[in-house]
């Protein structure tokens, strides 16, 4: 199959010519768009992909009409007005042509171009993103404990990357690794290597190990996409499993890779109506019209609850967000002191312990890992086994997790 590129982005042309599938890409640039591509042409081609910085809406749409069954992929970029770019996702999607959403790099346009025409399924990435609707609502706390808990029950190694930029996220640790921005220069220049990640990052504990976000928040803006998502990639090579903090703004490139690139996100809302209102925002604004937020990969982690009468329950709370309630971590002083004592990985209190390993239980579920332990191998195999693993994902499937699940 032969390739149509209309763009000006060298570095997409020679990914495309590399794809596997595809024979050839031919490429007009501005140049070349005077007249309309030649019919001889598009005949020849298999596929068509289109930025947005060379051709707006309606050219494209002209276009689409030309490629009968053809895929048509248009390159969207970022804007400040979010019902323009939801309005164009619309215009694309009533006549078949497949946006692709700002914030992704090239290889990620690449890889949907090609699952697009080839039609397969996404591939597990084994990384999951966790974001907050507000700050400081114990988001860190709870993905520390989770990765040190996944790694001494499944015996695999765990790596967590703090992908905020607005918080560093060592508070509670008597941090000895190296910090986002520490890397800054050789995530710009992808010479980052999986070899030398590891030893970067504060040890957790035996196989669990955590990259804190960064001090520098004049940064924020100058990190792309494509050393995000390399910062990512390095990980999931060196790492069995990958949480990210996400932090509790996406309208960057840290946060939106984290989303992008993972299976699962773990959305942490508390009850305050401030709370809730802001992950409406959110979602309005930023995850659904600029990422493409899709609620079938997300689950509820409700965080600093409080058994009060006058307060939303979880119930209420899933059923506003219209997002299944994965686990509920109650509101904790005693962590608030071992976070000023800089020992926050200290034995969790016993109640929010057993909600961590809910919160395990499940990550163990849907990628059907095996646990260590004591029982025997016959408990382990239903425990742990397909059998087990497949009741999971039906039971995740009920709530509304189909698409993510179909991996």
């Amino acid at each position: 199959m032969n390739i149509l590129l209309l763009s000006e982005d060298v570095r997409l042309a020679e990914a495309l010519e590399r794809l596997g599938g595809f024979h050839k890409c031919y490429v007009l640039g501005e140049a070349a768009l005077a007249a309309e591509p030649p019919e001889e042409l598009l005949a020849s081609v298999g596929a068509v992909v289109v930025s947005e910085r060379l051709l707006d809406i309606g050219p494209v749409l002209a276009l689409r009409d030309k490629c009968e069954e053809k895929p048509v992929f248009f390159l969207m970029g970022n804007r400040q007005n979010t019902q323009e770019l939801s309005r164009l996702r619309g215009l694309c999607a009533a006549h078949d042509i497949h946006s692709i959403l700002p914030y992704r790099t090239v290889g990620q346009i690449c890889s949907e171009v090609q699952r697009i025409c080839s039609k397969e399924s996404l591939p597990q990435s084994k990384v999951i993103a966790m974001l907050g609707a507000l700050p400081q609502l114990g988001l860190t706390t709870s993905l520390l404990h989770t990765a040190v808990r996944l790694s001494e029950r499944t015996g695999l190694r765990v790596g967590v990357l703090g992908m905020n930029g607005w918080n560093a996220g060592d508070s509670g640790l008597l941090y000895e690794g190296k910090y986002l921005d520490d890397l800054w220069g050789s995530l710009q220049g992808r010479q980052l290597t999986e070899e030398e990640l590891p030893d970067k990052m504060h040890p957790l504990g035996a196989k669990a190990r955590f990259l804190a976000g960064s001090r520098d928040l004049k940064k924020l803006y100058y990190y792309g996409a494509e050393g995000a998502a390399h910062l990512i990639e390095c990980a999931r090579r060196c790492f069995d499993l990958v949480l990210v903090d996400a932090g509790s703004y996406p309208d960057h490139a840290l946060a939106a890779q984290s989303l992008i690139m993972s299976d699962l996100v773990l959305v942490h809302l508390s009850q305050s109506l401030q709370a809730r209102e802001q992950w409406q925002r959110m979602r309005e604004q930023i995850l659904d019209p600029v990422l493409g937020f899709e609620p079938s990969r997300a689950l509820l982690v409700l965080n600093r609850m409080k058994p009060l009468s006058g307060l939303e329950n979880e119930r209420q709370l899933a059923r506003q967000t219209g997002i299944p309630v994965l686990g509920i971590l109650p509101e904790s002083e005693e962590l608030q002191l071992k976070e000023a004592e800089r020992s926050i990985l200290r034995a969790a209190p016993p109640g929010y312990a057993a909600e961590v390993d809910k919160l395990c239980r499940a990550i163990i579920r849907y990628y059907e890992l095996s646990e260590q332990g004591t029982e025997s191998a016959a408990q382990s195999a239903v425990r742990t086994g397909g059998l087990a693993g497949a009741w999971w994902r039906r039971r995740l499937m009920a709530f509304g997790l189909k698409g993510a699940l179909g991996k």
